[in-house]
């Protein structure tokens, strides 16, 4: 009965794969080495000539457009200070969209410095003239 669970007839359980040979994994290749292409377990790859390896320790730095940021940010502060900074704003967000086209990085902020900065000159502008009719037409 011994012989049904174990597949031979020595007590010890006979071959486990017969006709393999028990140097080779169950893949062809010899134990201790890897299949082509693969790396042993924490080896790190080896890459010729002192290229760097495809990963960096720490992620890149995110690229911004100074002149699109300022240009938000002038804009923005135009709404507390009466739209004045708004032409600045203006001129920021003008320089900011030029270099966005040479580097890709910062047109829509500079856009919306833009489009945010006339907004509050073109309100500025707006109530100067309304503060001048109401001025002009109580005073004659």
């Amino acid at each position: 009965m011994a012989e049904d669970y174990t597949g031979g007839g020595s007590g010890y359980g006979g071959d486990p794969n017969p006709g393999q040979d028990p140097f080779r994994s169950p893949h062809g290749q010899p134990y201790g080495q890897q299949p082509y292409g693969q790396q042993p377990y924490g080896q790190q790859p080896y890459y010729p000539g002192g290229y760097p390896t495809p990963y960096s320790a720490y992620p890149a730095p995110q690229r911004n457009n100074g002149l699109a940021v300022a240009s938000l940010v002038v804009s923005l502060c135009s709404i507390f200070l009466c739209g004045l900074p708004g032409f600045v704003g203006i001129g920021l967000g003008i320089a900011g969209y030029r270099q966005s086209r040479r580097t890709g990085v910062g047109r829509g902020m500079s856009i919306a410095g833009i489009v945010i900065g006339a907004s509050f000159a073109l309100l500025s502008i707006g109530w100067i003239v309304v503060l001048i009719a109401v001025s002009s037409s109580s005073s004659g």
